[in-house]
């Protein structure tokens, strides 16, 4: 699976390549970002390539906003580099004034951020990660409270004490279970099916 780019991805993933096929995320994934938007940004792409933000906003229309939802999606990486400095760059997109003078633009002192930053801005931007699932980042501590991985549990023997936890994959509460809920919970190693009994 490929990262959502605006020099690539198109509006609906796609599936490229034939001897090895592979997905590339499309730009319809990025929260606040509307598909009128999107077809701007693809139709100025198909005359040129952008050659930076700049370009990219200048050529497609793109308003201060859509550009920021861009740059929280890190979809202009090979524009102008990590998130933090696509964020810089598309905020003066539009001024036609840099920001610093150029005796100050340089952006070495704009870090790229952690892992679990980039893991929690993934989410908040097109609801996905594919740098590390969320509960991975917490491994260290949740083996600390004894709360198991699903592949472990997949081999645990049955009526024993288990621990587990992740996301919250799938919540249901079928008229037919008379209250039962079924919950399937995900980590980095896999799902872990749930069922809760009304008592």
């Amino acid at each position: 699976v490929l990262p959502v780019d605006v020099a690539h991805s198109e509006w609906l993933c796609t599936v490229i390549g034939s001897t090895v096929p592979r997905v590339r995320l499309g730009l319809c994934l990025i929260s606040g970002l509307s598909q009128a938007a999107v077809q701007r940004l693809l139709s100025a792409r198909a005359s040129a390539a952008f050659a930076d933000i700049a370009d990219l906003a200048q050529r497609s229309g793109l308003a201060q906003h859509e550009l920021a939802c861009l740059a929280k999606a890190d979809a202009m990486r090979h524009l102008a580099g990590h998130r933090r400095l696509q964020w810089w760059a598309a905020s003066a997109a539009h001024d036609g004034v840099p920001l610093l003078d150029s005796d100050t633009a340089n952006t070495d002192w704009l870090p790229a951020a952690s892992l679990g930053e980039e893991v929690i801005q993934d989410y908040a931007s097109t609801q996905l990660s594919l740098r590390a699932h969320p509960v991975a980042l917490l491994r260290v501590r949740l083996t600390q409270k004894r709360l198991m991985t699903a592949s472990v549990l997949n081999t645990y023997p049955d009526r024993r004490l288990a621990r587990a936890c992740g996301l919250v994959t799938v919540r249901q509460r079928p008229s037919t279970a008379k209250g039962v809920l079924f919950l399937t919970l995900e980590d980095e190693t896999g799902q872990v099916n749930v069922v809760i009994w009304k008592d």
